[in-house]
C-alpha cells in the first residue's frame, strides 16, 4: 500500500476531494475519533475531538482518515483508498467475516482521479476511461493481460504499474 507521508500520526475527515488532494484534514488531531455507525448502517459520521462531537451525512463529505487507513465515501459504501498519492485512484472493500466456511472476499475498484466516480477494477474500464489516450491504452494493451495485473506495484517506483505506465504515457512522444 502506498500512503507515504499521508499517515503521519493525524485522524480527520476531509470535506472535499480537493482537501484530500491537498492532505487537509478537518478536526485533525492524534486524539480525533471518527466513527462511521457501520454496523447499524446510519448516514452519519460523527467526529470526537476532545469534548465535542461534529456530525456530517456521509453523502457530503469526501471521507476519513483514521490510524488503519484512508477512506472514500462513494454511494453508500466506503472505500479503503490504495494510492493516495496517485493520480488514478485504486480502492478496495472487503465483503464478509472471515471463518472457516466463507472466506472474506476482496473487490477492487479505481477512478481516473480522486474527484472522478469509482468504477470496477478491470482492463474494460480502464480502456473505457482513457480511451483518448492513445498512448496510455497501447501500455495497457502491452503490459496487462488480465485484470489482476492491474494490481502490480512498482517496488522500484514506489507506486502502481498502472499509474507508473500512466506517467510514461505521458512523457513518449
Amino acid at each position: 500500500m502506498v500512503l507515504n507521508n499521508f499517515l503521519h500520526a493525524q485522524i480527520g475527515i476531509y470535506l472535499t476531494a480537493s482537501d484530500f488532494v491537498a492532505q487537509r484534514l478537518t478536526h485533525s488531531s492524534n486524539s480525533t475519533v471518527v466513527r462511521t455507525h457501520e454496523l447499524i448502517k446510519k448516514d452519519i459520521i460523527s467526529v470526537k475531538v476532545s469534548d465535542s462531537v461534529y456530525s456530517y451525512q456521509k453523502s457530503e463529505i469526501y471521507g476519513y482518515r483514521n490510524k488503519n487507513g484512508i477512506y472514500r465515501f462513494y454511494k453508500n459504501k466506503i472505500y479503503t483508498v490504495l494510492n493516495p498519492s496517485e493520480e488514478i485512484q485504486l480502492y478496495k472493500i472487503t465483503d464478509g467475516v472471515s471463518s472457516k466456511n466463507f472466506p472474506i472476499e476482496q473487490h477492487y475498484y479505481l477512478s481516473k482521479n480522486a474527484a472522478t466516480e469509482i468504477l470496477p477494477l478491470c482492463l474494460n474500464t480502464v480502456f473505457e476511461l482513457f480511451s483518448e489516450q492513445e498512448k496510455f491504452e497501447l501500455l495497457i494493451e502491452l503490459y496487462f493481460k488480465n485484470d489482476e495485473e492491474l494490481l502490480f506495484y512498482d517496488s522500484f517506483h514506489n507506486k502502481y504499474k498502472l499509474n507508473r505506465l500512466y506517467e510514461l504515457s505521458k512523457t513518449v512522444n
